[in-house]
C-alpha cells in the first residue's frame, strides 16, 4: 500500500542498494545465487528491529525480484544482472514486481497498482464518498441525493467535468488491473461522522452504461457490541 514517494520505500531502497554494492564490491564484482542470498540476509538483518509491517512487505517484494533475476532473466551475463539489480534499485522499481509476489492476496492502492495485472481483482466501498470520494468528486457534487451524474447540466470546461474525469482515471486504472475478472462490492448502509447509521449510495461510477449492477454483493454493517473485561 506504498507509494513511490513514501519515506519508507524510498528508504528501503536506498540501503539495499548501498548493502548490495558492498557485497558485490566485496566479491569481486560476481553476482549468483549464494550472493543474492546472502545479500538478502543483510537486508533482513538491516530491518530485523524494525517493526514495521512495510518492510516485512518490501523484504518479500525484494526476494521475489531477485528470484526473477535468476529465472527469468537467466540470460543476462554477470554484469547484465549487476546492472540491472543496481538500476530497479537505484529507481525506486521493486513494487512493479507486486504481481509476482507468491500470495494468495495482494492489497494495494490502485496507483500503486498501476502498470500491475492480475487474474482477478476486487474494488471494495464502491459508494458514494469512499469511490469518489469527499475530497475527489463527491463534495463538490450537485447531485448528492441520486449520486447519478446528469451529463445535459454539467458545463464543458468546468472544474467539475475536470475532477469528474481526473476521478474516472483512477477507476479506469484500478478495473483494468484484472486479466479475467473484476469484482465490485458496495455496503447498503455506512455510519456517518457521528456513528449514526446512513443509506449508502451506489457509486456513480458503477451507473456507467454498460455496467450490471444485479451482480453486485450487498451487506450491511452489523451492530457490535463491546463489554469490559
Amino acid at each position: 500500500r506504498y507509494s513511490d514517494e513514501d519515506k519508507e520505500y524510498v528508504e528501503f531502497h536506498r540501503t539495499s542498494l548501498r548493502i548490495f554494492l558492498e557485497i558485490v564490491s566485496s566479491v569481486g564484482g560476481r553476482i549468483n545465487k549464494a550472493i543474492c542470498s546472502k545479500f538478502l540476509r543483510k537486508c533482513r538483518d538491516a530491518y530485523k528491529r524494525q517493526s514495521a509491517e512495510i518492510y516485512s512487505s518490501l523484504l518479500k517484494l525484494l526476494e521475489t525480484f531477485l528470484t526473477r533475476v535468476f529465472e527469468e532473466y537467466s540470460f543476462l551475463s554477470l554484469n547484465e544482472k549487476i546492472e540491472f539489480i543496481k538500476d530497479t534499485l537505484e529507481n525506486k522499481s521493486l513494487k512493479q514486481y507486486l504481481m509476482y509476489v507468491d500470495s494468495n492476496i495482494i492489497i494495494s492502492t490502485i496507483h500503486g497498482a498501476k502498470g500491475l495485472e492480475w487474474d482477478y481483482v476486487i474494488l471494495p466501498d464502491m459508494e458514494q464518498y469512499s469511490f469518489p470520494n469527499w475530497f475527489g468528486l463527491c463534495g463538490a457534487c450537485n447531485f448528492k441525493d441520486a449520486c447519478y451524474i446528469d451529463w445535459s447540466s454539467i458545463k464543458q470546461g468546468s472544474d467539475f467535468e475536470k475532477k469528474f474525469y481526473e476521478e474516472l482515471s483512477v477507476f479506469y486504472v484500478g478495473t483494468t488491473r484484472a486479466k479475467k475478472g473484476i469484482y465490485f462490492t458496495y455496503s447498503q448502509n455506512g455510519l456517518r461522522a457521528n456513528g449514526m447509521e446512513r443509506f449508502n449510495n451506489l457509486s456513480c461510477f458503477l451507473k456507467l452504461h454498460g455496467f450490471d449492477r444485479s451482480t453486485l454483493v450487498k451487506s450491511r454493517i452489523e451492530e457490535l457490541s463491546f463489554t469490559q473485561g
